[in-house]
């Protein structure tokens, strides 16, 4: 920050210049006033000083005006600066955390950093300065309404002292309230974010109404903050609206009591009343700069607390070109955290250069972790590591980023067109661009949504071998492909005849069947590693084997480990199509033209039209009192007894005084009350709306079509929850008040200068229509550009999420700079915007100084003139209640250019949550049609002549699909590359509607049912794991239908009941943001224990045991053969070996059924495509 402490102190400097003409107003209308009084006497001043007196009006607001434009040009400067450097440096931060920092700043808190504290902090700089310039303009003031009304100033100064700590009381709690605040808005958007990341999960489970609750009932506790919060800042508000009018009225009361020469002249009246009106301004500053600081002060101290969070530790891993061995790992214990107990224990690994090395071992034994100490992701105890040359890791859950599978392969090295064809060719992705519209130009999804989980992780592997690393951390690569391609991959890349024949390979693997090609085997089990040297047959050998490797050995032969043959594995988050990426590759599109008047309409309706009335009426009686109390004092100031007080009598005067005085103290209590009531009430009326707005909003997009998750990057849709909620919770309101109040002023204003100075018609009209283009012209400038910036924040807060998830490969492949340039990138891109929209509102703060200088000075000519004409002659009193009323005018004239425009910008945040609050959305959660309670009782399932696609633009994934699956059979579902067969599944959920035709269950069209009637109805075991941040038991039973009792039970079936009792907490044990406290095979079980616990009638798997060791498969198998062989099941084929005793095979291509036979029947039929398979397999000679 010290770097743009110059800047900032010529801004806050330019400020305080800026400010200080505004203050001679007061004493150029003293000067008017008296001007026009002298020529009611026998002495008058001459014409030209009263002109005079005007050009000075003018010389004052242009001198303000220039100096205010030059700070606004310095501190947008100075704006941009630092708020790239705030969101460069928490992007930064958020690329070397360490696991205990991770474990206390969810993504929730940094994308909130990046989003929401920069902004409060960049508000709070910009109002520096006010602080400083606030005790000056309050002690001028006073001093002058010293010099003018004496003592009795000094009672009104007393009340200003009282509402000073008022206001710091206040500021206390708003503080106090803001740190709640921040940390429930933090744990909404890292539910949120989870939430959205596994929609599809959620979807298939018909867990909506659980997360709807628990992301409710945070966003019911920020709002009941947020609403104390308002309460607060309106009793700010309202009391700095208040203090000037009750000074006014008690300083007036008691200076004309003090003494009967005290008479309440019009050049004294109008000129405190504008000093008193003046005050108001640094009032009301000061309360808000009370707000900014608070909040700036929360925010400032999150964003300190996390930029100091601990880092990794750099010397974690040794870099030695000369080492001996390509990684070697002398005497290692590390941890996760840095005060947990150690995962890996006395590691001692020494891997050759150039060498095959396999890493074996049950789930959850610390395969994984090896990995990530080598990286350096594990904090390191004791020992050290040591690596010789740049480093590839190909992770176990593929890192995909949104972009072209090109770009996703090159991740930032050059192009080189004979190696890239080499290596899509030996990774076998060649066949797979075939069937893309666009080929290797096709845009992926976030998250590698719309490819499948064998594409994600060819295309992972892919990128490591063409960065050409000297080593490579290889996590179970070859899980989520076929046995045919993963030989190949193997033969071609891995293996000692692959591309990467010359480097040093670690490859972790639960496939059994490639230990025979390695040049070292180690076997890891419980955080222990121990060496078996190369592969060895002989019994001497195998000896100390662990048993499910005895057992491979023993059968002699494969277990195959991935998808059927040429057939690439079905993510649970995508579908099996290679989508035109055209679909996929969708921008955020920007509207064009005005705000719609139902955007308006809908956040009125959002606070309550009764209340919004209530809230209005109040407001036009405050607007109506403040207006006759400038009215009442200018017929107090020219009442004839006072004129003529040698005529009346001193019982006349004190009567007349008295009669002024009680009805002006009225009129102010009136005032008073009816401000109070207007600030609360709105208050509450913007809490109401923001609540409305986001509930409508969750609800929408929790209901909307899978297609929309699929098209939409999560940043985008997360953009919604975040800023733009920030925006309509803590800027829109203010808005529509600060508007609504400044027409009304406005138009009381213009009503009283045209009262006392009729030939004001004359310049408001050509104004009125200068302002209103300006205004229009300026609005569809900014407007546009508020748009296109809340556009370009998105690819901030995507990239930002891309990053946290992949931040381990980033570091693994070293590419932590150019990611930082990727940021910086899109934040320039965000600049452009940024600075555009702020030089539109410095273009329009030019012109509306300009001309309401020029409003100022025509009122005071037509007042110098007027004196001239007889016809026309005025007051003194009207004098100064139209010269009053003026500089009021001319400040609401620019307020209402100005306040309209932001509010219409603001407004923006309104219709992008409007716009998601109305997407499409699938049909009804429930209905009518309710069959049986113990539907499906039996589990038959029938296919009539039915079709479907994912969206229009598409071809069907499923096309005249007719066929029976009779109650309890077990059906396996295999097919070539891009044959749908988990689009076949889809359609049982509903998540794909009926292009034509019926599929029936147990009888029932579930085309009648309610989508959580039937989604509960049946249960799916996905092939990726997903679980989210909270305890375990609410893992497994998100709704709490179940007993203890049933959890330890189906924990025990899983195998999962031993590492759960040694977890502090047992079922209350926290399970971090998507279950990265555990194992990918773990989080597998506790997904196969969320099954059983659930069990229906009919069971979809998509392999879920790719990711598990021998022993663990053989155990899940046999554990969903004995508890679901009452039941249908249908299972898509990853490993053939897992459907052969299956009643039948459903063989699918292209979307269609190619055939439907036993297993038996089908493999007696050498032509048939599962014979085909089946030998590719392995399976048949």
């Amino acid at each position: 920050m010290k770097h743009f402490i110059p800047m900032l102190s010529l801004g806050w400097f330019l400020s305080i210049v800026a400010k200080l003409p505004k203050l001679l107003n007061p004493l150029i209308l003293c000067l008017l006033i008296t001007y026009v009084e002298s020529l009611q006497t026998d002495m008058p001043e001459p014409l030209w000083k009263g002109i005079l007196y005007c050009f000075l009006f003018l010389l004052a607001y242009f001198c303000g005006a220039i100096c205010w434009n030059a700070r606004l040009m310095v501190n947008l400067k100075t704006r941009t600066r630092i708020r790239s450097a705030l969101t460069a440096a928490i992007y930064k931060k958020s690329l070397s955390l360490s696991a205990d920092a991770r474990r206390v700043s969810s993504t929730g808190e940094i994308v909130n950093l990046m989003a929401v504290d920069t902004k409060r902090t960049l508000g709070f700089l910009d109002r520096v300065w006010m602080f400083l310039i606030t005790p000056l303009q309050l002690v001028v003031a006073m001093f002058i309404l010293y010099r003018m009304l004496g003592n009795s100033v000094f009672a009104g100064l007393g009340i200003l002292c009282l509402a000073t700590p008022i206001s710091f009381v206040i500021g206390y709690f708003q503080r106090k309230l803001w740190l709640e605040t921040m940390k429930i808005k933090d744990e909404r958007i890292k539910l949120t974010k989870e939430m959205l990341s596994s929609i599809k999960v959620i979807k298939l489970h018909a867990w909506e109404p659980s997360f709807e609750c628990k992301v409710t009932a945070l966003r019911n506790k920020e709002v009941s903050k947020q609403k104390a919060i308002n309460i607060l800042t309106g009793c700010q508000e309202s009391l700095y609206d208040i203090v000037p009018v009750l000074v006014m009225v008690v300083t007036f009361a008691i200076y004309t009591s003090a003494s009967p020469d005290h008479r309440l002249k019009a050049s004294v009246a109008f000129v405190s009343l504008s000093l008193f009106d003046y005050i108001k301004e640094p009032l009301a500053v000061m309360a808000q700069n009370i707000s900014y600081f608070i909040m700036a002060s929360v925010s400032m101290m999150r964003m300190a607390k996390y930029l100091m969070n601990d880092d990794l530790e750099e010397n974690n891993v040794i870099l030695d070109r000369s080492s001996d061995y390509g990684i070697e790992v002398v005497d290692g214990t590390f941890s996760h955290l840095r005060d947990a107990p150690p995962v890996l224990h006395d590691i001692y690994l020494q891997i050759k250069e150039g060498s095959l090395t396999a890493v074996v071992g049950s789930v959850g034994a610390g395969k994984s972790s090896l990995l990530s100490a080598i990286t350096g992701d594990l904090h390191r105890q004791e020992g050290s590591i040591t690596r010789k040359g740049s480093l590839a890791l190909v992770s176990q859950e593929a890192f995909i980023v949104n972009a072209s599978i090109r770009n996703n392969i090159l991740f930032g090295e050059d192009y080189d067109e004979e190696l890239y064809r080499q290596v899509i060719k030996d990774c076998g992705l060649d066949e797979d661009f075939e069937t893309l519209p666009n080929g290797d130009r096709s845009v992926i999804g976030e998250k590698g949504i719309n490819i499948s989980g064998g594409q994600k992780q060819r295309i992972s592997l892919a990128r490591a071998v063409y960065s050409n690393a000297d080593i490579y951390l290889l996590d179970d690569p070859l899980s989520a492909v076929d046995i045919h391609v993963g030989k190949h991959i193997f033969e071609h890349v891995i293996g000692p005849n692959g591309l990467l024949k010359d480097k040093t390979r670690l490859m972790v693997t639960h496939g059994m069947h490639w230990l025979p090609h390695m040049d070292e085997i180690y076997v890891i089990d419980n955080g222990r590693l121990s060496q078996l040297g190369a592969y060895n047959l002989s019994a001497a050998n195998t000896a100390h084997y662990p048993k499910y490797i005895e057992s491979y050995l023993r059968d002699g032969k494969s277990r195959p480990s991935g998808d059927s043959v040429s057939m690439t594995s079905r993510s649970q988050n995508g579908s099996e199509d290679d989508k035109d990426s055209d679909v996929f590759d969708e921008q955020e599109q920007v509207k064009m033209g005005n705000v719609s008047w139902s955007v308006y309409k809908a956040y009125l309706k959002a606070m309550g039209l009764k209340m919004v009335s209530i809230c209005v009426l109040c407001m036009i009686g405050s607007t109506g009192l403040d207006l006759t109390y400038s009215i009442w004092i200018s017929k107090w100031t020219g009442d004839e007894v006072f004129q003529n007080s040698s005529q009346a009598s001193t019982e006349q005067r004190a009567s007349a005084m008295e009669k002024y005085l009680i009805i002006l103290s009225f009129i102010g209590l009136g005032q008073m009350l009816t401000v109070l009531s207007y600030t609360l009430l709105a208050a509450y009326c913007f809490c109401q709306a923001s609540s409305n707005l986001h509930k409508s909003l969750l609800n929408n997009i929790l209901k909307a079509k899978i297609l929309f998750f699929e098209i939409k990057p999560l940043g985008m849709i997360l953009n919604r929850f975040s800023k733009d909620v920030d925006i309509v919770d803590n800027t829109v309101g203010w808005s529509v008040l600060d508007v609504s109040s400044v027409l009304a002023l406005l138009a009381a204003s213009v009503g009283g200068i045209v009262y006392a100075t009729p030939m004001f018609v004359l310049a408001i009209i050509p104004m009125a229509a200068f302002y209103i283009y300006i205004q229009r012209f300026y609005i569809s400038t900014g407007r546009q550009l508020r748009r296109l910036s809340s556009k370009a924040s998105s690819p901030i807060y995507a990239h930002l999420s891309e990053t946290i998830n992949g931040c381990q490969t980033i570091r693994a492949f070293g590419h932590q700079k150019r990611f930082m340039q990727e940021n910086i990138d899109n934040i320039e891109k965000l600049n452009i915007y940024q600075y555009y929209k702020q030089s539109a509102n410095i273009w329009l703060d030019v012109r509306m100084y300009f001309f309401s200088g020029l409003l100022i000075f025509l009122t005071a000519l037509f007042c110098v003139i007027s004196m001239e004409i007889p016809i026309l002659h005025m007051s003194p009193s009207m004098v100064g209640l139209a010269l009053s009323l003026v500089l009021q005018v001319t400040e609401n004239l620019a307020s209402i250019v100005w306040t309209a425009s932001k509010l219409e910008t603001d407004t923006v945040s309104v219709e992008r949550i409007k716009e998601y609050a109305e997407v499409d959305t699938e049909s009804d959660w429930t209905t009518d049609a309710n069959p049986p309670s113990n539907w499906p009782s039996e589990g038959g399932i029938e296919f009539s002549n039915y079709s479907s696609h994912y969206c229009p633009e598409l071809q069907l994934a499923t096309d005249d699909i007719s066929l029976t699956i009779k109650p309890q059979e077990k059906v396996g579902v295999v097919g070539r590359t891009g044959s749908d067969k988990f689009s076949l599944t889809l359609p049982l959920f509903r998540m794909l509607e009926a292009e034509k035709g019926s599929i029936k269950v147990d009888g029932v069209d579930i085309s009648q049912l309610g989508l959580h009637r039937l989604r509960n109805s049946l249960t799916i075991l996905p092939q990726d794991p997903v679980l989210f941040s909270g305890t375990l038991r609410e893992n497994l039973d998100p709704f709490a239908e179940s007993s203890d009792e049933k959890l330890w039970k189906v924990l025990e079936q899983c195998k999962l009941k031993k590492f759960v009792v040694e977890q502090p907490g047992q079922l209350s044990v926290e399970c971090r943001e998507g279950g990265k406290n555990l194992s990918v095979g773990q989080r597998q079980l506790v997904c196969l224990a969320r099954a059983l616990l659930r069990k229906t009638k009919i069971l979809i798997m998509d392999e879920p045991t790719a990711a598990v060791d021998m022993k663990t498969d053989d155990f899940v198998q046999k554990t969903i053969k004995s508890k679901f062989s009452d039941c249908t099941v249908l299972t898509i084929a990853h490993r053939l070996h897992t459907i052969m005793d299956c009643d039948r095979i459903l063989v699918i291509s292209e979307g269609s059924v190619v055939e439907f036979d036993s297993p038996k029947n089908l493999l007696a039929n050498q032509r048939s495509m599962f014979y085909t398979m089946a030998k590719d397999a392995g399976i048949v000679p």
